[in-house]
């Protein structure tokens, strides 16, 4: 397999691994924490909130796993992506929490991509 389409893979994989991780444990937090109000209370955004940090330190891990070299810069790509696409889901979603909670979840889970890759970075390279 070509270095550039390993790159790709390796981002792109990270990326659906953070989904698969992230949608059940969103459907579970909805379920138990939501209760059908509609409402969000603090321990759903906070369980929400560590949960996508999770999920994105995984896809970073396995981001990281794939790269055939320079790893961190493989998850510097997936925060960039991660960064985009909350972006987007940001200007989509209408007052889905307090501000403090959509700004968080814009701007922390990239730091969580970039710290995946970096422990498997260091792991290889032990």
């Amino acid at each position: 397999m070509s270095t550039l389409l390993r790159s790709v893979f390796a981002v792109i994989f990270g990326y659906m691994v953070m989904m698969v991780v992230t949608v059940p444990l969103t459907l579970i937090a909805v379920k138990v924490f939501s209760a059908g109000s509609g409402h969000r209370s603090p321990v759903f955004l906070v369980y929400n909130m560590l949960a996508s940090f999770v999920a994105v330190f995984l896809g970073g891990c396995v981001t990281g796993r794939i790269a055939a070299s320079q790893r961190v810069r493989h998850g510097f790509m997936l925060a960039l992506v991660t960064l985009m696409m909350a972006m987007i889901s940001a200007s989509h979603s209408k007052g889905g929490g307090p501000v403090w909670y959509e700004v968080l979840l814009i701007v922390t889970p990239p730091f969580f991509a970039v710290l995946g890759a970096k422990v498997i970075d260091r792991e290889i390279k032990a």
